[in-house]
């Protein structure tokens, strides 16, 4: 096995122990009003039961502030942006996960996150998101989004 690939499995077993031992709680109150019915019902499902499945680990830890959390978060919408027709490909749910991150962890902790990735990755997690739904709210956000774009 590369090491790339005992890295990256080493990380996901990090973050499952981790959420594993710390459990999540009850949905932060913002995000309760983030998404469609769909959306609202996993992060519901996530919040009661976070060791019910791996997805569910990783969307709490993410919004608690677990760096690697994120990072597989950020890494499934560039999975999806370049794969958008394969199955577990699911754009607008990376959308309402990625926006509910940034509302728990808040925009400065996001961006410091973000920062450290690279600039395919920047814009698979920021494209989708529209300024409707970071506007004025996140105006760092809204800037690194604009100016990814502008880029070809």
């Amino acid at each position: 096995m590369p090491l790339s690939n005992l890295i990256g499995t080493m990380r996901i077993w990090r973050v499952f122990f981790s959420l594993f031992l710390l459990g999540c709680a009850e949905a932060p109150p913002k995000i309760q009003s983030l998404g469609d019915a769909g959306f609202k019902d996993f992060a519901k499902a996530a919040y009661s039961h976070p060791s019910s499945s791996f997805r569910n680990f990783q969307f709490c830890s993410a919004m608690k502030g677990d760096d690697e959390a994120i990072k597989s978060i950020f890494n499934q919408a560039l999975y999806d942006a370049r794969n958008p027709l394969l199955p577990g490909s699911d754009e607008e749910a990376d959308q309402w996960t990625t926006l509910a991150v940034l509302y728990s962890i808040g925009e400065d902790r996001f961006l410091a996150v973000l920062s450290h990735e690279y600039a395919e990755v920047q814009r698979a997690v920021l494209g989708p998101l529209s300024h409707d739904m970071i506007g004025s709210s996140f105006p760092k956000v809204s800037k690194l989004r604009d100016g990814l774009l502008a880029k070809p």
